[in-house]
């Protein structure tokens, strides 16, 4: 592997100091490497698409947190790349090295000394008087919460189209493996082997005394119903990992599956999954 491609945090990443140093060890080392130059349009925060990486291009290198590794996958997901993501940023979860090591791992990488980890993601779809309005891949989570008020909400869960249960609570959180330790850990939900294939609810402050997170099949799907409550407001608000945001109304129903796309990461890091939790907790 020796062609490269570098998308960086533009807040993490200042005039791009740390890709022009990495792109210029790849060229030392006899690879190809290019720098996207990249803008924030509005609050889209897209880091790039598609259409700005060149043929022959092997694998994406990402400078930043685990936003910004999770932002780029989002946006580059179907050139079916591997993405090595570098930390200069908070926690950093999901990257493979950081700005100290990193030299050491693109040397593994032109020795194709590394292996690919494979993450499953989610498809929700929105639908409203059933019909499709909106449909996006999300790898760590779709949310469903309320926005600006503070009443709360009512929802009710089907699982592969059979009634489970009515929450009565700020939102709902369904995430993957990979998830498993942003928004839902934060809202009380178990941390999860990232390689595990599954979808995971949560409940956002639920106003019981017994809610507890609910683990299901890869294959299962799971629909939300947002109830009309009467003296609440209308606004509720899906979310795709974090960036993408969509309005909805009562009645309006949120179906989670398994998408058939998969996240790529590259692992030369020898430390457990575990041993990362330790690091991090």
């Amino acid at each position: 592997m020796k062609n490269f491609f570098i998308v960086a945090n533009p807040l993490k990443d200042r005039e791009e100091l740390y890709s022009n140093r990495i792109c210029q060890y790849i060229k030392n080392m006899g690879g190809t490497c290019s720098i996207y130059s990249y803008e924030l349009i509005g609050n889209a925060c897209n880091y790039t698409d598609c259409k700005n990486i060149p043929e022959g291009v092997e694998c994406i290198i990402v400078l930043g947190g685990d936003g910004t590794l999770i932002q780029a996958s989002d946006d580059l997901n179907g050139l079916n790349l591997p993405f090595l993501g570098v930390n200069i940023g908070t926690l950093g979860y999901l990257t493979d090295t950081d700005m100290a090591n990193v030299y050491d791992t693109i040397d593994l990488l032109f020795k194709d000394q590394y292996l690919i980890d494979e993450r499953m993601m989610l498809n929700g779809q929105i639908y409203r008087d059933d019909k499709l309005i909106f449909e996006e891949t999300a790898l760590n989570d779709v949310v469903l919460n309320r926005s600006g008020n503070l009443s709360i909400m009512e929802y009710d869960v089907y699982v592969n189209d059979e009634y489970l249960t009515t929450y009565m609570a700020d939102g709902v959180i369904l995430s993957t493996a990979t998830g498993s330790t942003a928004y839902s850990l934060s809202a009380g939900g178990p941390i999860i082997q990232p390689n595990a294939n599954l979808i995971l609810m949560t409940a956002i402050c639920p106003h019981s005394l017994n809610s507890r997170s609910i683990i299901f099949g890869a294959e299962d799907c799971v629909t939300i119903v947002i109830k009309d409550n009467k003296k609440a407001a209308d606004r509720r608000v899906a979310t795709f990992d974090g960036e993408k945001f969509i309005d909805c109304l009562p009645g309006d129903k949120i179906k989670v599956c398994r998408s058939k796309k998969i996240a790529k990461f590259i692992k030369t890091n020898k430390a457990s999954f575990l041993e990362r939790i330790r690091d991090k907790m």
